[in-house]
């Protein structure tokens, strides 16, 4: 699942911006500068942070989906040629390659930031109609905005509004329960073909589901389990209402039910403070809700709470869906305990408001940021030269971090199976990812074995000091091209 975390250096240094590096040290991974859902960096003064290695992936993706079809095994890259794989985000694949058909990485960009924006103003909406006061949703949305807005453009923001109708559905329906709740149905069958998230969607409705069917057992209404019992069978069938159908569920256990990624990429392992701060501000006041009694949250709005608390305490992919949650859930029951005597046209303006602030951060980035200079910080000189070397022999292979890998496959297409690997680490397998881990630290004696008919190479040595140090040591090996941080390597 690409998702959600995006471990980079900074602009300073040259772009890091593959998905987390499977091979860092925990310590090192921890100190890595995070452009996240969290980042403290200001978005329009890294604008270009925004294009990511899962952003080039989205398009890479989509361009083969166009051309070729739905994938069923990897076609583009050299080490995992032919392993078993299905897009299950293809939908939002193809429409990043559409947007950038159109209007280039500045419309993918723009679009990117109108679903995050688009979402928190549902939530927020969802959050009056609940009955939640303007002071209270001003109050926990604002810091969401700023948090929000630095999330680098990639396939999971086509999620999260589809996360916010899904919460708002589940949420009246345990107030005041009826048909509309049906409609969590269609959000889940769009949702299976944009992003792996929604197995945490289906959790939440099997959530629902199980507190109704408690509730019908309680007052031994057996009519009464119909309607949880359909919901929850619709739950369990929704991440296959793809073309792929129960043929994902090869892809949902390669990636959930893999331990190595925990071990070994940073956006699996656990949260810390120092790589999500906004998320445990946000985790703090939804725990101090759960435990004050006269809020009086509701059942489920208490457990979806503590669920999206451990999701993402668990992993750093899942910290992005608490914030928007709490700005639905938080709002109606802060209301209820400080109860704020203003009227419903209170409303208009807020939203007003934060639309307006909305348009304004979208706008500057529109005016202000072109597709040249979204693509400016990647090293262009180095994958023109690699480039050059692989196209006079065809049978020259490279060896190139998997945050440019895919950036260099969408700037030259012709090295379509010949880049090692890219960032589908759940393609690599447990003893690819230990391969992998090997080979950026340069431990051990066999550290290049696999990857030994790779000539020509790739890295940034501020991101992998140790590997670079390696290969330049070796006998034979010459600088293509070398400008910032980033090395273009020819080897023996």
């Amino acid at each position: 699942m690409r998702s959600s975390w995006v471990l980079t250096t900074t602009p300073a240094d040259g772009p890091h911006p593959g998905r987390s590096a499977p091979s860092r040290a925990r310590s090192r991974t921890r100190s890595s500068h995070c452009h996240c859902c969290y980042s403290r960096s200001p978005w329009l003064a890294e604008a270009p942070t925004r294009i990511t290695g899962d952003t080039w992936f989205d398009l890479v993706a989509g361009r083969d989906i166009w051309r070729h079809g739905l994938p069923q095994h990897d076609r583009l890259m050299a080490f995992t040629a032919g392993r078993r794989w299905q897009d299950q985000q293809w939908l939002a694949h193809v429409v990043s390659y559409g947007l950038d058909s159109i209007g280039g990485l500045r419309l993918v960009s723009l679009v990117d930031a109108c679903l995050l924006v688009s979402s928190l103003l549902v939530a927020m909406l969802a959050a009056r109609r609940l009955g939640g006061s303007p002071t209270w949703t001003t109050a926990i949305a604002a810091p969401v905005m700023l948090v929000l807005l630095p999330t680098p453009a990639r396939s999971q923001a086509f999620a999260m509004p589809l996360f916010v109708a899904l919460v708002w559905l589940l949420t009246r329906d345990a107030r005041h329960p009826d048909r509309r709740v049906w409609l969590v149905l269609p959000v889940l069958a769009l949702w299976a073909n944009l992003h792996g998230s929604v197995l945490l969607a289906c959790a939440l409705v099997l959530l629902r589901s199980a507190i109704g069917i408690g509730i019908a057992v309680r007052a031994r209404d057996v009519r009464g389990l119909r309607r949880p019992s359909a919901l929850a069978l619709a739950a369990l069938l929704a991440p296959f209402a793809s073309p792929y159908g129960f043929g994902l569920l090869h892809y949902y256990r390669s990636t959930v039910t893999s331990g190595g990624f925990h071990d070994l990429i940073a956006e699996w392992s656990g949260t810390t403070f120092r790589g999500a701060p906004a998320f445990f501000l946000v985790a703090a006041v939804a725990v101090i809700c759960l435990v004050r009694p006269e809020l009086k949250l509701g059942l489920f709005d208490s457990l979806c709470l503590v669920v999206l608390v451990i999701a993402g305490l668990d992993t750093m992919r899942n910290v992005v869906w608490l914030p928007l949650a709490a700005v639905v859930l938080l709002p109606p029951a802060l209301a209820a305990w400080s109860p704020e005597p203003v009227s419903r046209s209170r409303l208009r303006p807020l939203l007003a408001l934060v639309a307006l602030a909305g348009a304004l951060g979208v706008g500057a980035l529109a005016a202000g940021v072109s597709s040249r200079s979204l693509q400016a910080s990647w090293p262009q000189a180095e994958g023109n030269a690699i480039a050059r070397a692989a196209a006079g022999d065809a049978r020259l292979k490279v060896l190139a971090d998997a945050g440019y890998s895919d950036w260099l496959l969408w700037q030259h297409p012709e090295l379509r199976g010949r880049i090692a690997f890219d960032v589908r680490f759940e393609l690599l397998g447990t003893r690819g990812l230990k391969d992998v881990t090997h080979l950026e630290h340069a431990a051990g004696a066999t550290w290049n074995r696999p990857f030994a008919g790779y000539r020509l190479a790739l890295w940034s040595h501020s991101a992998n000091p140790e590997l670079v140090a390696a290969l330049l040591g070796t006998r034979g090996t010459r600088v293509l091209a070398h400008s910032g941080s980033v090395c273009a390597l020819t080897r023996p």
